[in-house]
C-alpha cells in the first residue's frame, strides 16, 4: 500500500540506495501491516467501509489517479470530466476495500450460509474436479480478484495461478500468509513456463489475470481501441485441448459477492491456425471484460496505463 505514497523522484532514489530501499520495503511493510491488523478488529463489512473510506479520500490526491482517469476516458468517451472523477474515486474506494478483505478472505470462501460468495455455475466444472482434466480460467481485476482462486479450494478443483511477485520480500511474505486461505498453488509467472506445461498435463488447472497491459502481448481490441494483451492463455488452452473458462466476480455490496463461471471459449474459425484462433479467443474474452467493467466501472483496477500514451 505504502508504495502508492511514495513519489517517482524518491522510488528511483532507492534503486540507487540499497539502505533506503531497504527503510522504504520496512516501511511499506509496517503500514500494510498496521492496516491488515485495524482491518482484523472490525468484522468484515465494516472492515470494507472502513477501507473504502480511506483509500476514496486518499487516492485522488496521489500520482496514480490520473492514470486511472486516462483509462476511464477511454472506457468510457461519452462521460464528462465530473462523472469521470466520480468513477476514479469508485476505484480507489473498491482497492481500499480488497485491501481490507485480506484479513477477512477465510471467512468470505468458507461462509457456511453462502452470502458472502453466491456461485453462478453457466458451464458443467465436474470434469475438473480432483483433476480429471484440467481447465484454464481467466478473470480480470474486478470485484475482489483474489477470489476466483477459492474455486477450486470450494469444489475441489487442483489450480495452479500465475502471479507477479512483490520486489518487498517483507510484503511478498505478508500475502503468502494471507493467500494460504485461498487454498490454491502460486507460481511465479517470470518462472513458470515448465511448471505451467507440468500442471496441465497432470491435470491440474491454472489460472490468470491477463486484463492488464503485457508488452509482449498481442495487439487486441479492447474498448475500441488496440491494446497489448496477452494471448497465452488461449495458446495454452489450444495446445492442451483445455477449455478457456472466464470467471466474474461482482462486489454486491460489503464483503458479498457473486462468481460467475462462464461457458468456455471457442475459436471463430475451427479452421484457422492456432495463432489466429488464440486471437480470436483472446478477442472475445476482451469482449467479455468490456461488458464487466461497463456494468461496474468502479470495481476495475486501472491503476496501470492500458494504452498506448498517445491513446
Amino acid at each position: 500500500m505504502a508504495q502508492l505514497f511514495l513519489g517517482s523522484s524518491l522510488r528511483r532514489a532507492a534503486t540507487e540506495w540499497p539502505w533506503l530501499q531497504s527503510s522504504l520495503w520496512w516501511l511499506e511493510a509496517s503500514i500494510l501491516g498496521a492496516f491488515w491488523q485495524l482491518c482484523s478488529w472490525l468484522p468484515p463489512d465494516r472492515a470494507v467501509a472502513f477501507g473504502q473510506g480511506f483509500l476514496s479520500r486518499i487516492g485522488p490526491r496521489l500520482a496514480k489517479h490520473r492514470q486511472i482517469k486516462a483509462n476511464l476516458r477511454v472506457a468510457f468517451p461519452e462521460k464528462d470530466a465530473a462523472q469521470i472523477e466520480t468513477l476514479a474515486r469508485g476505484v480507489w474506494g473498491n482497492l481500499g476495500a480488497v485491501l481490507a478483505e485480506y484479513p477477512h478472505l477465510n471467512t468470505i470462501i468458507a461462509d457456511p450460509t453462502g452470502q458472502r460468495l453466491e456461485v453462478i455455475l453457466k458451464t458443467d466444472i465436474t470434469p475438473y474436479v480432483h483433476g480429471k482434466k484440467a481447465a484454464i480460467f481467466v478473470n480480470a481485476h474486478l470485484g475482489n480478484w483474489e477470489l476466483p482462486p477459492a474455486l477450486g479450494k470450494v469444489w475441489n478443483i487442483p489450480l495452479a495461478v500465475l502471479y507477479a511477485p512483490m520486489r518487498n520480500p517483507w510484503l511478498e511474505r505478508m500475502l503468502w500468509q494471507k493467500r494460504r486461505f485461498l487454498g490454491c498453488e502460486l507460481l511465479d509467472k517470470a518462472k513458470s513456463m515448465k511448471a505451467t506445461v507440468q500442471r496441465l498435463t497432470g491435470g491440474t488447472s491454472m489460472g490468470f489475470l491477463v486484463d492488464q497491459r503485457v508488452d509482449s502481448g498481442d495487439w487486441i481490441p479492447f474498448f475500441g481501441r488496440d491494446a497489448l494483451t496477452t494471448s497465452s492463455p488461449a495458446r495454452l488452452a489450444l495446445k492442451f485441448d483445455c477449455p478457456l473458462i472466464p470467471l466474474q466476480v461482482e462486489r454486491l455490496h460489503g464483503a458479498h459477492f457473486r462468481l460467475t463461471i462462464h461457458p468456455p471459449l471457442t475459436p471463430e474459425d475451427k479452421q484457422a491456425d492456432p495463432t489466429t484462433q488464440a486471437r480470436q479467443m483472446t478477442r472475445q474474452l476482451n469482449a467479455l471484460f468490456e461488458e464487466w467493467i461497463r456494468h461496474h466501472p468502479q470495481q476495475w483496477l486501472c491503476t496501470k496505463r492500458r494504452w498506448p500514451q498517445d491513446g
